[in-house]
């Protein structure tokens, strides 16, 4: 007779992710280097690879981007509404409150240059995912007080224990950054401001604009960045980042006048290679179209303006900031 040998899988089988919640009862959020310890669960903060216990929460935002991708945009809507109406309320309300509110970096959400709302998605993706989990404790391990603190607030809506294990910060600024950083918003505006209007001077008044006028006139508002080098230098301008629309457009009858925002990067380093190439293509606008920089309209007047317009927003902040800040809170 045979003997048969049956051994139970379960002797063998590691323990899946929803077991090891409803072992310990806890959801680590890891931002350090290293994985998670064996036998506990969570979400690595950054990277994409599922490492030990941890799953990464990046490829979780994938997973769920398109659900997020509707609350986001709902809540943002509520927010800026909300901060408009407040804005409407003041009795001395002009249309710049309301300007520099469209054009903040909230509207734009873009990650690079506001790298905090890609901890803003990753929060929503962790907290959709909170709901279907029998956690009772959220622990954070990593360096970032911002993240501790909206991690903390989180917790307390889902009636969670909250634990935060403070971690060196594995980036250290340059000194000169790390003062910058604690530098007071206003006195940082006003630097950046001077320190513009330095490094774009030259570009004032250095040639009047000839717009194209009429119903054929396209108006386009670019970066003066993505360029082709070869082409600007023989004096023909061609934009990576518009291709062949451009060319479509002429084939089509229209003339396009350009305003160009000018980063400064490795293609075009100062304002003289900016001045030299918008000259050689305004020299042939019918074919290249009308080129000009914001800053050739630069003057002591407009400057004067700015900073009236600093100053006043420095005031309703002083005066209102703080009731500001608690209604959009509640």
């Amino acid at each position: 007779m045979r003997r048969i040998l049956v051994v139970s899988d379960h002797q063998h089988r590691k323990p899946n992710r929803n077991q090891t919640i409803s072992k310990n009862h806890t959801i680590t959020i890891w931002d350090q280097c290293g994985t998670i310890p064996e036998g506990e669960f969570g979400y690595n903060w950054s990277g994409y690879k599922d490492t030990g216990g941890g799953l990464s929460l990046l490829r979780l935002l994938e997973e769920y981007s398109d659900e997020l991708r509707g609350r986001f945009f709902h809540l943002r809507a509520d927010f800026l509404s909300r901060l408009a109406q407040t804005f409407h309320s003041f009795s001395s309300q002009t249309n710049i409150e309301n300007q520099l509110l469209w054009m903040s970096l909230l509207v734009e959400s873009g990650t690079i240059k506001s790298p905090d709302l890609l901890n803003t998605f990753r929060l929503l993706a962790f907290d959709l995912k909170l709901k279907s989990t029998n956690a009772k404790k959220i622990r954070y391990i990593g360096p970032q007080m911002t993240i501790a603190g909206a991690l903390r607030k989180l917790s307390q809506r889902h009636n969670l224990d909250f634990y935060w294990e403070k971690t060196p910060s594995q980036h250290v600024d340059s000194l000169l950054r790390r003062l910058w950083s604690r530098l007071p918003n206003p006195l940082r505006s006003l630097i950046w401001l001077f320190k513009y209007v330095f490094q774009h001077w030259s570009l004032k008044a250095h040639s009047t604009p000839n717009w194209f006028e009429g119903p054929n006139a396209v108006f386009v508002f670019s970066y003066f960045a993505h360029l082709d080098k070869e082409s600007c230098e023989s004096g023909k301008f061609y934009s990576r980042q518009w291709e062949v629309l451009p060319e479509l457009l002429r084939s089509i009858g229209k003339s396009i006048n350009w305003a160009h925002h000018l980063p400064f990067s490795t293609t075009v380093p100062d304002t003289r290679t900016g001045i030299r190439w918008l000259k050689s293509f305004n020299r042939n606008s019918p074919e290249q179209g009308s080129h000009v920089f914001p800053e050739s309209f630069l003057d002591l007047r407009l400057i004067s303006k700015v900073l009236l317009d600093w100053a006043r927003i420095q005031f309703i902040y002083l005066q209102r900031g703080r009731k500001i800040e608690s209604q959009l809170e509640n």
